[in-house]
């Protein structure tokens, strides 16, 4: 006989991010990526763009952040998301996609864009799941310390009604 364990559903609260959270943004940073963002970038992600740079809260503690903003007046552009490596795999991603899409829209966005290391199997995956369509790859994209890598540009249509 086979016995099941009924997973428990995970409050997750999706707020704007705060200064005071920074700290825990930069430690889900760390924990996440093999190249950091400085601090003082994702600082200036926050001072450019507050209503968009969102963070996940599951009792109290940050577990996630996404950023994203505006551009060419009717394109949202994701720049940067992270998932603590504890948390992964809870919808957590997910909710943040659909807040900054919601976010993106609301400030004006019909269509909003992401790109995403080329070869990333798992990142492509999760985008397409949310509706996101390949569009182009754009060579040299990343560039760090030595490092070159094309990516992916996905892109999703956000319905008006």
């Amino acid at each position: 006989m086979e016995s099941t364990v009924a997973k428990i559903p995970i409050k997750i609260k999706i707020r704007r991010c705060r200064p005071s959270d920074m700290p825990q943004v930069r430690e889900i940073e760390i924990s996440s990526l093999k190249f950091v963002t400085p601090v003082s970038l994702l600082s200036r992600f926050y001072e450019i763009t507050p209503e968009g740079f969102l963070v996940a809260e599951i009792h109290g503690k940050i577990v996630g952040y996404v950023i994203g903003n505006m551009q060419n007046g009717s394109e949202g552009h994701i720049l940067a998301i992270a998932v603590d490596p504890k948390h992964r795999k809870q919808g957590i991603g997910t909710a943040l996609i659909k807040a900054i899409c919601k976010v993106l829209k609301k400030q004006g966005a019909n269509k909003v864009r992401v790109e995403l290391k080329l070869y990333n199997t798992g990142a492509k995956e999760f985008y397409s799941n949310l509706g996101f369509e390949e569009s182009s790859i754009v060579k040299g994209y990343y560039r760090m310390r030595g490092y070159t890598e094309d990516a992916l540009l996905m892109t999703k249509n956000l319905e008006h009604p």
